[in-house]
């Protein structure tokens, strides 16, 4: 099923959503922001999937389709096989294939993918401009590595990431640009309040277990976490892993029966709209997680009680990359899970903890994130 590729104009500033759905709603606003306020440019965006492009077309009714290109590129072949090996979304590597050469042509690229420089090796031009925008807030290294630094300009979340970037990875502060969080305000902009999820009052409790399986708790306490609530429905539990738990499920033989759990007080959601836009956060009373960068927006938005899951026996308090975990109870074995949730809902015991790791995090006040990045692409074309 071909298509031909389509051709990107000179004066074009591009954005890249060619990754799965949860980088999409930290670029959009952005991206769209660009397109209102600054004309004289033709705003491009490249959807790499058919999540992408319901993400960008709700986004664009809801504020009013400022003039762009959406280009949608197509699935390679196997993905019009139905579930086919479980993913949600082709990876990147296989979709650059269906960007025309002519994306060295434009003024600027703007992406959330650390690989992206890697595959426009070839295709750069020396007027080509590249901006990095984070899809994730958390403290792990794999936010300040090296190949960052390949881009031209990168937008920080707060200082903690701009004095980091500094000093650690030696990036020049000339390249770094504070302007908050995006999704935040995509957020704001889109979800018309709380959504209901269970049919009872009772506490709601989070789990959201990262997709790498080297720091994740998914394969130790997945299962063990959902007996307990299965066994205690006092409690409701939204059990919601990274969307690429999923996706990579048949490559890397995760076990995913979790699926076929049912009970009033349980939801199992391996992908969905909910598990991606912030939806799960917005009613949570207690976050329970490992590594997963999602405990930045619970904190910002909810500042509620978070249980951090160690299963992999880190030695974390004196590890940077493991700051956020000060934000919570850290347990280490399962006969610490009840006496955990029980304190959770008591009293938010990190809240002082949680206030302070916040205001390092992300840069707020009255602007417009999204707004703020638009102003400095412009200005550095």
């Amino acid at each position: 099923m071909f298509r031909p590729k389509i051709k990107i104009e000179n004066n074009s500033v591009v954005f890249l959503f060619i990754n799965g759905p949860h980088h999409t709603h930290h670029l959009i606003l952005p991206a769209l922001s660009f397109a209102q306020n600054y004309s004289e440019y033709q705003t491009v965006l490249i959807s790499g999937n058919d999540e992408n492009t319901k993400i960008i077309k709700q986004t664009l009714t809801k504020i009013g389709n400022p003039k762009c290109k959406v280009i949608k590129l197509p699935k390679p072949l196997r993905y019009y096989i139905k579930n086919y090996k479980n993913k949600i979304v082709p990876p990147p590597i296989s979709q650059w294939r269906f960007i025309d050469k002519s994306i060295k042509n434009a003024r600027a690229i703007i992406s959330t993918s650390h690989e992206t420089p890697k595959f426009l090796m070839e295709k750069k031009n020396s007027n080509l401009k590249l901006f990095y925008l984070y899809h994730g807030i958390g403290t792990r290294s794999y936010g300040f590595e090296d190949s960052i630094n390949e881009y031209d300009f990168i937008f920080v979340p707060g200082e903690y990431h701009y004095n980091r970037l500094h000093t650690e990875s030696g990036i020049n502060k000339n390249k770094l640009n504070v302007v908050g969080h995006p999704k935040i305000e995509w957020q704001d902009k889109m979800n018309n309040g709380k959504k209901s999820f269970f049919n009872n009052d009772n506490p709601i409790f989070y789990y959201n277990p990262h997709w790498d399986l080297s720091l994740s708790s998914y394969e130790k306490w997945s299962k063990d976490i959902i007996q307990y609530f299965l066994n205690n429905k006092q409690y409701n539990l939204i059990f919601a892993p990274h969307p690429l738990i999923k996706n990579y499920s048949t490559r890397n033989r995760i076990d995913i029966n979790i699926e076929t759990v049912t009970s009033d007080n349980i939801i199992v959601d391996f992908y969905s709209k909910n598990n991606v836009d912030g939806s799960y956060l917005n009613v949570a009373d207690v976050y329970i997680g490992d590594v997963s960068s999602m405990i930045t927006d619970f904190i910002f938005k909810r500042n509620k009680s978070c249980i951090f899951i160690n299963s992999h026996d880190i030695e974390w308090k004196n590890d940077t990359n493991y700051k956020f975990w000060n934000c919570g109870k850290v347990i280490n074995n399962l006969t610490e899970l009840d006496s955990s949730v029980k304190t959770s809902l008591k009293e938010n015991k990190y809240s002082k903890e949680q206030k302070a790791y916040i205001k390092k995090m992300i840069f707020t006040g009255s602007f417009s994130s999204s707004e703020l990045i638009a102003e400095t692409i412009n200005n550095n074309l």
